[in-house]
């Protein structure tokens, strides 16, 4: 019997190989085919990282000027590195003394939502009636507006265009 399985061994030999490899490859991928196209090289010079913004376009701003603070909204993106930020100021006629930039140490900070909402804040702030600016206290911040208190006769509702912020000083306010 051993005589016959090795007088056949030539004839079989091809067919073997050929499975003995088979297998192996198969086992060397996980029985799963491999991709026709190999994988992608790493890119030679990894992506330089741009610079990050200061200030993001449509953020609205608390801005120092004229011995008062005024919003006004960001008009383009503003990097880390710059030293002015262009903005639009809402009152007209700070935008015409002051113009569309500002120093960023004129920046006073950025108008965020409060912790407790909108309408949950209250602020001491100059509305402009029309005539002249009064100063108003108890006034409830909201995201593009403020309100009077109840108190107020006449339109209660004063959009950002018609508010100043006094600075306080800490001498004044003893």
């Amino acid at each position: 019997m051993r005589k016959n399985v090795l007088t056949h061994l030539p004839e079989r030999l091809p067919t073997l190989a050929l499975l003995l490899c088979l297998q192996v490859s198969l086992l060397s991928c996980g029985g799963k085919t491999q991709p026709s196209t190999p994988p992608e090289a790493p890119p030679e010079n990894p992506p330089v990282p741009t610079e990050q913004n200061r200030y993001k376009k449509g953020e609205i701003l608390l801005i120092e000027a004229e011995g008062y603070k005024y919003f006004a909204k960001v008009t383009a993106n503003t990097k880390r590195s710059a030293t002015q930020v262009p903005v639009q100021f809402f009152v007209a006629d700070i935008r015409q003394k002051v113009g569309n930039k500002t120093a960023l140490d004129k920046v006073v900070n950025k108008r965020e939502k409060p912790k407790a909402g909108w309408g949950s804040e209250k602020v001491l702030l100059q509305h402009f009636d029309g005539t002249q600016w009064v100063l108003s206290k108890d006034v409830a911040v909201f995201e593009d507006y403020y309100l009077l208190p109840e108190s107020f006769q006449g339109e209660r509702k004063v959009p950002l265009s018609k508010v100043r912020i006094p600075i306080v000083h800490p001498k004044e306010a003893e």
